[in-house]
């Protein structure tokens, strides 16, 4: 928002360089993409702000396209053959302002370490720029939804007990802004979620890309990625972390045994 006229920014956008962008990356994310329904929000005018969404999305339309309006790229936590069992389960950590990526990263550390001691392998994605990230578990297809659901739920809760100080579970937000509110809502069925290497509307079109836990907590700041500075350098790193995570996907079972073991170690 523009603090002075209380309206929000105008985001301009232009399609040549929309256009080129997809033709770059979404061959280096095929292994994500391949076979999952996905959403675009697309822009009626050159203002990225002004969207209307498309659930018939299609990425070849991408690859062909010299121009683009689609300022955002939303995908399904299931694929095609089964939607009902999801092969990704999504915690979201947002902090009311910019200058809270410090809290966003301790918070982070939190969930980070309790991923360790569950042995399951994730990785972390950069969402609104310095204000928030996505954790990205991926798990075996072998748990219906409902099943997903409840584990992500349990998760963000004791990753809440651990920092009750530092996070908060319920919005609105606004009410709580010096905590990271920790939303596990993606985890409902049929509710897509920003992909990676999506563009994002923001203050200007920001990218959503994978990062390393290692580069957060030595750098203690959030990065920022834009069409303008992003390296084929820094694109490949993001696509290494996220092939990486899909070679080894997660069977929940164990996890939950564990929760078990600590719930019980507790009383």
């Amino acid at each position: 928002m523009d603090a002075k006229s209380g309206r929000a920014k105008t985001v301009s956008i232009n399609r040549k360089v929309l256009a080129s962008y997809y033709r770059r990356i979404l061959p280096l994310a095929q292994l994500y993409f391949e076979n999952r329904p996905v959403v675009f929000l697309r822009a009626l005018t050159l203002d990225a702000s002004d969207c209307v969404v498309d659930v018939n999305a299609s990425l070849s339309e991408l690859m062909r396209s010299d121009e683009s309006d689609v300022v955002e790229i939303q995908a399904m936590n299931f694929l095609w053959d089964k939607p009902h069992y999801p092969d990704w389960m999504v915690l979201n950590f947002m902090a009311a302002d910019r200058e809270d990526s410090g809290k966003l990263i301790d918070v982070a550390t939190v969930a980070q370490d309790l991923l360790d001691e569950l042995k399951l392998g994730a990785v972390w994605k950069v969402v609104s720029g310095r204000r928030g990230l996505d954790l990205m578990v991926p798990i075996e297809r072998n748990y219906e939804t409902v099943v997903v659901f409840d584990f992500s739920k349990m998760l963000a809760e004791m990753i809440y007990e651990r920092a009750p100080t530092l996070s908060i579970l319920k919005k609105p937000l606004e009410l709580q802004s010096e905590r990271v509110l920790i939303d596990y809502h993606n985890n409902h069925l049929h509710q897509p979620c920003l992909s990676p290497f999506s563009p994002q509307v923001s203050a200007q079109l920001q990218l959503s890309l994978p990062v390393s836990y290692e580069a957060l907590e030595h750098k203690r700041r959030l990065p920022v990625f834009s069409f303008d500075d992003v390296t084929d350098e820094q694109l490949n790193h993001s696509k290494n972390l996220l092939e990486t995570a899909l070679e080894t996907r997660n069977d929940l079972e164990p996890a939950f045994i564990a929760i078990e073991a600590m719930v019980s170690q507790a009383l």
